[in-house]
């Protein structure tokens, strides 16, 4: 039913793809699978089209028989690097994509008094939410080469400003045509550069960004022609989101009367309200719903939040490089720095001895014993960071 807690909420890393690999230091056409003939553009870091069987590009999904990763597992491994940074600190890496939603009993909202939310670090109260403002098509002269290399590098989008949609709350997405995944997350274009000029916002993207998802094809696919326009998107669906205040609180109410067989639990829904009583540790109080009937055919409640700390882009992108485990491609100027943060610091001797520059306490850090794993474990314990106990 709608007005349900929902348990399968759409995750979104807090680092996306084009993020990683700027962190990483990867070549954005090796790694959004352009290859062409190096004799065509000799001033350009592009790997060849050879057809040999060594991956020069990365591609979606796992390649050579999964002897190199595709942007799938990084995208998991984005994905798995943020939960271990939550369940450590309590908190999401980045508020702005740190949706959740607890759901609760009628005695826990009601009887005991304040209320500490699952996750540290409120934001604010509200529903993530969406709304459809327009659809963007630009011709293809606004694909530009701002760099002079010969090879297009930006694509420019100019849609017009919304009243009451501040820079913020804009969500950029591929038409549903150009869609390759079912996870609305994954069609997202992120990151974005807009400014307003006027009455105008001026979208500029990166275009390898910009290729439609439908043209990774899986293992068998080759590398894509970076001069070839027909491979990008011109057209981007505009959306707002922002946290809904009135859905913030759910209260579901037991419905003794209804057509719904045994299987099935029926409620009658409402809104309810709330208040902030600590942000930092996600404090709330819940204002007693006394409408309807009384408070005892309350059965559940729902409180939809989003909070998290200020982002830790570095931290989760070398966190999630080093649970990789093998390279992205065969080349060795793409692979030095994700081998960096994959190298472990525990080795064995010839004669079975542990090897390890680290203490007891690092070796048993729940990240890990790789570089990346170490570095972000040292960094949260030198900020000190500690899990907010319950109240």
């Amino acid at each position: 039913m709608d007005c349900l807690c929902k348990d399968c909420l759409e995750r979104c890393p807090s680092v996306s793809l084009e993020e990683w690999r700027e962190i990483l230091c990867v070549n954005p056409f090796y790694f959004w699978q352009f290859g062409m003939d190096y004799y065509t553009n000799r001033d350009t870091l592009i790997p060849v089209n050879s057809g040999a069987p060594c991956n020069a590009v990365v591609y979606e999904a796992c390649a050579n028989g999964g002897s190199y990763v595709g942007r799938k597992e990084i995208w998991d491994a984005l994905l798995n690097a943020d939960d271990k940074f939550s369940v450590f600190t309590g908190y999401h890496p980045d508020w702005k994509r740190g949706w959740d939603h607890d759901e609760m009993s009628f005695k826990q909202a009601y009887i005991g008094g304040p209320l500490r939310l699952r996750w540290a670090k409120l934001k604010e109260l509200g529903q993530e939410s969406f709304l459809s403002l327009y659809t963007i098509t630009m011709p293809p002269e606004y694909i530009t080469d701002e760099d002079g290399d010969g090879l297009p590098d930006t694509i420019t989008f100019i849609g017009e400003v919304v009243s009451g949609v501040t820079i913020d709350e804009l969500a950029f997405y591929f038409r549903e045509d150009d869609w390759k995944y079912q996870d609305r997350c994954r069609n997202e274009i992120r990151p974005t550069s807009i400014k307003q000029v006027g009455t105008q916002w001026i979208i500029t993207l990166p275009s390898w960004t910009m290729v439609k998802p439908k043209i990774y094809s899986g293992m068998n696919q080759g590398p894509l022609n970076p001069e070839d326009l027909n491979n990008y998107t011109l057209s981007i669906d505009v959306y707002r989101r922002w946290a809904d205040p009135t859905k913030a609180i759910t209260v579901m109410r037991r419905n003794n009367i209804c057509s719904c067989d045994n299987t099935e639990e029926c409620y009658d829904c409402e809104a309810g309200e709330a208040c902030v009583i600590n942000y930092e540790r996600s404090i709330i109080e819940i204002r007693p719903v006394l409408n309807k009937c009384c408070q005892k055919c309350i059965h559940k409640i729902c409180i939809h939040y989003r909070s998290g700390d200020c982002g830790h882009p570095n931290l989760i992108a070398n966190l999630a490089a080093s649970e990789l485990q093998r390279p992205i491609c065969c080349e060795k100027e793409i692979n030095q720095t994700l081998a960096w943060q994959q190298a472990d610091f525990i080795s064995v001797t010839t004669k079975g001895q542990i090897a390890t520059p680290l203490n007891m306490v690092e070796r048993s850090n729940p990240f890990g014993t790789t570089r990346g794993a170490i570095e972000a474990y040292r960094y949260l314990r030198w900020r000190r960071v500690r899990k907010a106990t319950r109240i």
